[in-house]
């Protein structure tokens, strides 16, 4: 279009040039006054020739006009054309920095650093990438000195500081990543990120105060979900009650102990450390509300165990009644089934324990506590036979996840330093608890001890007939003996000791 507009001028400027020459250019004419005065124009002087020239000559100007307008509109499109594809070029370069940065190949990155130019990538863009693409080398020294490096650049800073907060944390070092962590949150209060790193430090150092001092920062800025910051929070007091409690300061780790019980009643920890507090300060009838409490949310049978202790410690009368209420506050759970047939062998009544644990006797419900249950109640019947088949079956059968948290010194959740920090982010993230004995296959309590003597201290009874004329509907432990095959004894003394693989 614009090649034939040009060829179209041209050939009107010639046109136009031939008929000026032949017929003379356009003469203007003026009178001038015989008197003084200024010249009077006339009129002009044309010939038909020039005339037809000035013709071609005026519609070579609009088509050279016109060509001029399309050549600027090539040339834009020209340069839109080459602006995108350069585009183009760099979302395909920035694409394959990520791939590499993605598989950890510093190498490529730099390449294509280096091929898209210091024009079109800005250092702190580039520092950033070969960060990125160190930390998936797993070279954390070479990511932090990018990161530095992006700390005088104004634009890149929030980044620099979130990526050292996380690289020092996961080196391990707390304290630095705690530093820059707090940086980005003086700099920007929306830096959310910045308290996880902050909170998750204090907890990885063991540092509960800390960490319950950051927990109200965090729920101060509202963006964190409530629920959540209370289960943190009453996790990090159970745990600060405990460190308390072994620097014997125990007004300090009865007030924990109370904070933790309010912020989460039904976590179990903080169940037994504020119950055995009110034990140890005589306040009974304060514990028995703790336990019922917990009780009616969620029973541990932890807190079975520190009922019949309490009633007994503190010389209360009518412990049936007791007894009653605790089962009435959640009569239907597992645990509440369990502490009425515990009752009842107490009681001397085997028939009935059998009874009520009948349901939890099937191949897909029956555990190691039920096993022992049941063979108390068969040797309350005098049946030594039923009681060593449950026996036997305990051997094999699987721990009761929540029975395994007591230990054969009836003490629960006894945890190290790393299994408090791993309960506090399972318990505050999930709301979950975690079984470290039965994990590890440790000892446990024994659920109750009626027949057990006989096998702990290897005696080999004989299987004798039961004697209907005495002691019926008492326990009589010595009564209890049965004949124990070889080899069994030696299997069922081993029964709660540590085993290599979790049953």
């Amino acid at each position: 279009m614009i090649r034939y507009l040009n060829i179209v001028t041209i050939l009107l400027s010639v046109l136009s040039a031939t008929f000026l020459i032949l017929g003379g250019f356009p003469k203007l004419i003026f009178q001038i006054p015989v008197n003084e005065g200024p010249p009077v124009f006339q009129y002009i002087s044309i010939s038909p020739e020039a005339a037809a020239g000035m013709f071609f000559a005026g519609f070579a100007f609009l088509a050279l006009l016109f060509s001029i307008i399309l050549n600027i509109r090539k040339l834009l499109l020209n340069s839109q054309r080459l602006e995108s594809l350069d585009k183009g070029s760099q979302i395909n370069s920035f694409r394959a920095m990520l791939v590499a940065v993605a598989e950890g190949n510093i190498t490529t990155v730099r390449k294509n650093t280096k091929k898209s130019g210091s024009a079109l990538m800005p250092k702190g863009l580039t520092y950033f990438i070969n960060a990125k693409s160190a930390e998936a080398c797993g070279d954390s020294e070479d990511a932090i000195s990018h990161y530095k490096a992006m700390l005088s650049d104004r634009d890149y800073l929030a980044m620099a500081q979130r990526g050292l907060a996380e690289q020092f944390f996961a080196t391990s070092d707390y304290p630095k990543a705690i530093k820059h962590a707090k940086d980005a949150i003086n700099k920007n209060k929306k830096s959310y990120w910045a308290y996880h790193i902050i909170f998750q430090s204090h907890v990885l150092e063991a540092d509960w105060s800390k960490a319950l001092e950051t927990l109200t920062e965090v729920e101060l800025s509202k963006h964190f979900d409530l629920k959540a910051i209370y289960r943190y929070r009453a996790a990090l007091l159970s745990a600060e009650t405990v460190r308390l409690s072994k620097l014997n300061q125990v007004d300090e780790a009865l007030n924990t102990a109370a904070e933790s019980f309010k912020f989460a009643s039904n976590f179990p920890p903080a169940v037994v450390n504020y119950s055995h507090l009110l034990i140890e300060r005589k306040e009974f009838k304060k514990a028995i509300n703790v336990i019922k409490k917990s009780w009616r949310k969620d029973p541990h049978p932890v807190y079975a165990i520190i009922y019949r202790n309490l009633l007994e410690a503190g010389k209360i009368k009518n412990k049936e009644k007791y007894f009653d209420d605790l089962i009435r506050t959640n009569p239907k759970h597992y645990e509440a089934q369990m502490f009425k047939v515990e009752e009842l062998l107490h009681s001397g009544s085997g028939n009935n324990a059998l009874k009520l644990l009948s349901p939890y006797l099937s191949n897909d419900g029956v555990n190691e506590r039920v096993c022992l249950l049941a063979a108390n109640a068969e040797a309350l019947k005098n049946n030594n036979l039923g009681s060593l088949e449950w026996l036997q079956k305990a051997v094999t059968a699987p721990k009761d996840a929540n029975w395994s948290d007591i230990s054969s010194e009836g003490i629960a959740f006894d945890y190290t330093k790393e299994e408090w920090i791993r309960l506090i982010n399972l318990f505050g993230k999930k709301a979950e608890l975690m079984h470290t004995r039965y994990e590890k296959g440790q000892k446990t309590l024994l659920p109750i001890k009626l027949v057990n003597s006989v096998i702990m201290d290897k005696k080999q009874a004989i299987d004798k007939k039961p004697n209907t004329h005495k002691g019926q509907g008492h326990h009589q432990e010595e009564k209890f003996e049965i004949l124990i095959p070889d080899g069994l004894a030696q299997r069922l003394e081993n029964l709660l000791e540590p085993s290599k693989k979790p049953k």
